[in-house]
């Protein structure tokens, strides 16, 4: 059976490259054993085929394979921003006991932004524990942006906007006269990632100068423009 797990949604951000970062795959893991007990310092009956993950958009997603578990409780997913001091971030529970291939998964869905480190603490119904190696994600906060353009545009001239998009969301672009009139308004739904839209194939407004307001659900962007 597979097991998944999840971390709140909150991640925000565009993924500029998808990296996938593993060791292992086909061979057993090297697990670093410790005890809670200091009188009976058994070593964790876990072994561990391969742990690994990838960029998935604004997630990373964890993978990891057991050959067989004796009772083994849950595992605790740490993320480090330095690869030293990790924190536990979330816990799957394990198969208990089995002979069996065990797939697993859990997703970060707020990543550190940059190089972040990611481990297991596999820990046993004995409260044993044992860690798994590090496995580094690259994961690149980009803020979205927005240019109407050109600007100036000329009469007669198609009207654009271009939007970097770091979620499927909503724009409105409203025109505004100098004194505060609004002349047009329009509502566009753009998909992730890098989107044109022609705001008007022919510019019809008077020369002058006039206000653009785009608005999305974390904000106003203004912008000047000028017909010529």
């Amino acid at each position: 059976r597979d097991e998944t797990g999840t971390v709140g949604p909150t991640g925000s951000g565009t993924v500029t490259s998808e990296r996938l970062t593993t060791f292992g795959a086909g061979n057993e893991v090297e697990l670093t054993f410790g005890s809670t007990s200091q009188e009976f310092p058994n070593p964790l009956p876990v072994r561990l085929l391969r742990f690994e993950g990838e960029l998935r958009e604004t997630a990373v997603v964890l993978h990891w394979q057991t050959a067989s578990e004796d009772q083994s409780s849950h595992f605790e997913v740490e993320r480090s921003s330095d690869g030293e001091r990790f924190a536990s971030i979330g816990r799957v529970e394990a198969a208990g006991t089995s002979r069996a291939t065990k797939s697993y998964g859990f997703t970060d869905q707020q990543p550190l932004s940059g190089l972040s480190y990611y481990r297991l603490k596999t820990v046993d119904r004995d409260a044993n524990y044992a860690y798994s190696k590090t496995i580094d994600i690259h994961y690149q906060e980009e803020r979205e942006s927005v240019l109407v353009y050109p600007n100036p545009v000329s009469a007669g001239e198609p009207l654009k906007m271009r939007v970097l998009n770091p979620t499927s969301q909503s724009y409105e672009v409203a025109v505004y006269d100098l004194r505060g009139r609004l002349l047009t308004s329009h509502t566009y739904a753009l998909e992730t990632g890098l989107t044109e839209r022609t705001l008007s194939e022919r510019t019809d407004l008077p020369k002058g100068a006039y206000v653009v307001l785009v608005r999305n659900q974390h904000g106003t962007v203004p912008f000047k423009l000028i017909v010529r």
